[in-house]
């Protein structure tokens, strides 16, 4: 008789849920152990839909002695284990309080305070707390009395969860008509958590999370013992699903999804992995899957972008319009330190750190020597949606459906249809915004053309190495490679620009390819502000 598979966990955030319903849970309670015992207070930036609620969820229900929920996990035994070492009950019943910022849009007056009152409300009710109407928006004074009144009624020191602390400062982000709201609710937030530091002897364990980190140091500053986890390798796969729990935990799911698009489970496995793993979060740590791409694609049996649909904040999305982006280099051509990395001010000047805490670039490498990181886009569901969302603002005047265009263009270039796909190129480009000298107006150009050809989901190379220079532009299809050379009209004939593609070298290690290699030059007409003429020749 086959065995009955759990159902996945599409759209479960709660672990009392989960174990309640019988849904597959793939066990981070080994994590959950050392991340107790090692620190009183810590601190974890993770992208959207990457498992946050879940893991304070089953740390709830860890701390609350829910010992039944833990039936066959790492945590089962572990937690006798530890009881017995440190000469204490096993599974004690800890109060806990949940402050849940992942509801609210935050835009409006009070919604903070709003959100805060409710939730102390709830917590005074049980412990029998009466607070004078005169109190009631002194909520760092509320929260004090409420985690005192808890240790001294059951006699545990309380645990403290917090999730998506930086979603009432995300939606005023960078908006100067909110700049008065946004300060209001970071003052409101750090009033509160200055509390865990007066409160410290009453206290057992503390975990706060959220997308960013940029509010971490102002918010938390008084809790000097705050341990940022975020790039620690022993934690690097606390949220996420790495492959070996991907093969060991979802083998059936993964040969139903083979079956389901004609594919062998190797084939299968390899798309997994290029459209939704790749993140990385320290120097050593192994990369992790999207959990919730993965959980949709396996549970659907189709491929998609389901992580970008659920998971691109508003804030992100207008904090990009205007931001200064090297767009190409994203792919892998920028490195940052770590103090970079952790430490900054959000500013459109330098979007790459919000970027990487945001889930839009991950960690491709360490380099000790230099002691930086070198940042790249996770996968291509990650790429393909980034650069969607670019799409507009580099075409402001093509309101155009990006997907229908870009299948069309992908057409035409895998034919080989020159003329054809640099008209659709020419048509795209008309109107593109441009700097206002040489420099800028090509390389504005560049980053247009290697966003189209990048989001068609071809091999493209930007301003690639050759033997004597760079070639602008480098396209790979299955039977051509493509190489490209964009000047201004002004700067030279087009028989000069071949000649300069031969001479350059540019060609040459394609040569013994066994594809056709095809030489373009195109011009960028800056009266026009478009493609002007192209000529081609193919080797």
């Amino acid at each position: 008789m086959e065995e009955k598979r759990l159902k996945l966990p599409v759209g479960i955030q709660d672990f009392v849920e989960l174990r309640n319903y019988n849904a597959l849970y793939i066990d981070k309670t080994e994590y959950i152990c050392h991340l107790t015992q090692d620190f009183k207070y810590a601190f974890l930036s993770r992208p959207r839909r990457f498992g946050k609620s879940m893991l304070l969820s089953t740390l709830a229900s860890y701390f609350e002695g829910r010992k039944e929920l833990f039936k066959g996990l790492y945590l089962e035994h572990a937690e006798e284990e530890l009881a017995q070492q440190q000469g204490r009950e096993a599974w004690g019943q800890h109060p806990v309080f949940y402050l849940d910022f992942t509801t609210g849009n935050y835009t409006q007056p009070n919604e903070v305070f709003a959100l805060l009152h409710f939730t102390f409300s709830k917590y005074e009710k049980r412990f029998g707390i009466t607070i004078a109407p005169e109190h009631e928006k002194a909520l760092g004074v509320r929260f004090e009395q409420l985690i005192q009144a808890a240790y001294e009624q059951t006699g545990k020191r309380v645990v403290v969860l917090v999730d998506e602390y930086d979603k009432p400062l995300l939606h005023n982000f960078n908006k100067e008509e909110a700049a008065q709201q946004h300060e209001a609710n970071l003052n409101t937030l750090a009033s509160v958590f200055a509390v865990l530091k007066s409160c410290d002897r009453y206290l057992r364990f503390g975990l706060i999370v959220g997308v960013t980190r940029f509010a971490r140091v102002s918010i938390f500053s008084s809790v000097n013992n705050l341990v940022d986890i975020s790039m620690m390798d022993n934690y690097a796969g606390l949220c996420g699903i790495t492959e070996r729990e991907l093969e060991t935990n979802l083998m059936p799911e993964i040969e139903a999804l083979a079956n389901a698009n004609d594919l062998s489970v190797t084939a299968t496995l390899a798309q997994l992995k290029k459209e939704y793993d790749g993140y990385r979060f320290s120097k050593k740590g192994e990369n992790v899957y999207n959990p919730f791409s993965v959980l949709n694609v396996l549970n659907n049996k189709e491929f998609g972008h389901y992580w970008f649909t659920a998971g691109t904040g508003s804030y992100l999305a207008s904090f990009l319009e205007g931001a200064e982006l090297d767009i190409p280099s994203l792919d892998g051509g920028i490195e940052y330190s770590a103090q970079e990395l952790e430490h900054y001010k959000a500013v459109r000047e330098d979007a790459v750190p919000i970027l990487f805490q945001a889930g839009y670039l991950t960690i491709q490498e360490y380099i000790p020597d230099e002691k930086l990181y070198r940042l790249r886009f996770p996968n291509n569901e990650v790429r393909y949606a980034f650069l969607s969302v670019l799409f507009p603002s580099v075409f402001p005047e093509n309101r155009i459906n990006t997907s229908r265009v870009i299948i069309q263009f992908k057409r035409a270039v895998v034919a080989g249809d020159v003329d054809g796909f640099m008209a659709q190129l020419r048509s795209l480009i008309a109107g593109c915004p441009y700097g206002k000298n040489r420099a800028a107006t090509e390389d504005h150009y560049q980053t247009a053309v290697y966003l189209i050809f990048k989001l068609m989901g071809e091999f493209v190379l930007t301003e690639m190495h050759a033997a004597k220079g760079r070639a602008d532009c480098v396209v790979f299809t299955d039977k051509r490679i493509y190489i490209f050379e964009f000047k201004l009209w002004s700067s030279g004939t087009p028989e000069d620009a071949i000649a300069q593609i031969k001479a350059q070298g540019y060609a040459t290690p394609y040569l013994t390819d066994g594809r056709e290699v095809v030489l373009i030059w195109a011009s960028f007409d800056e009266e026009q502000r478009t493609l002007g003429a192209w000529v081609v020749e193919r080797l």
